[in-house]
């Protein structure tokens, strides 16, 4: 994964993360296909609960000349807790598109991810 490779600076971090084609952008697009679903979305909030769950497991490997694991990961863990916070609000704001033994998952997803 891209988000596990070495990165230079705190800046180009936040490219990844925020940039035209990074996560935040992602999570965006994967919240509007879910709150904009006319009827039951479970698989649509399947998608981003799987979404949160790769983004926890990120394990960044830092290399000589880039940023440090603890540069790294005080960036990276505000901004997945940021954007578990984001999803968590849009799918609530939607409750009623998803079965509650979902929800439920959802719920532990998100506490995971907070955590």
């Amino acid at each position: 994964m891209n988000l596990e490779r070495p990165v230079w600076s705190a800046q180009a971090l936040e490219w990844r993360l925020r940039g035209l084609v990074g996560i935040a952008p992602l999570a965006d697009k994967y919240l509007k296909e879910f709150t904009d679903a006319d009827r039951r979305s479970d698989e649509k909030l399947l998608t981003l609960a799987d979404f949160l769950i790769v983004l926890r497991e990120v394990d960044y490997h830092e290399s000589a000349e880039s940023l440090s694991k603890r540069e790294f990961d005080q960036v990276y863990r505000t901004f997945v807790r940021e954007l578990v916070d984001t999803l968590n609000q849009g799918v609530n704001a939607h409750r009623e598109k998803v079965s509650s033994d979902l929800l439920g998952f959802w719920n532990r997803v998100v506490q995971k991810c907070q955590a």
